[in-house]
């Protein structure tokens, strides 16, 4: 408990720019994970290997990192649709 109350007080203490980079840090995160379950999909698909390309899919779909990836990129895109109209 005390350890919660501790990160809760310091949320203040990031400065803009350090939110910036932490923001930058997980979209490479999320994007290399994605990109490394896309290039395993591919290379199941080409040797034949359908149904690990189906398992690959289905954790690609599932997984926290892609969902997380997919609502960071929309995200960014509804930004500059509405920043630059």
């Amino acid at each position: 408990m005390t350890n919660l109350n501790l990160s809760i007080s310091n949320i203040g203490a990031l400065s803009a720019k350090d939110a910036d980079i932490k923001w930058e840090e997980m979209t490479t995160k999320y994007q290399s994970s994605v990109k490394r379950l896309q290039i395993r999909i591919a290379k199941a698909t080409l040797n034949g290997n359908h149904g690990k390309a189906k398992s690959l899919q289905w954790l690609l779909t599932h997984s926290f990192d892609s969902k997380s990836y997919c609502c960071q990129k929309s995200n960014f895109q509804q930004r500059q649709k509405h920043c630059w109209s």
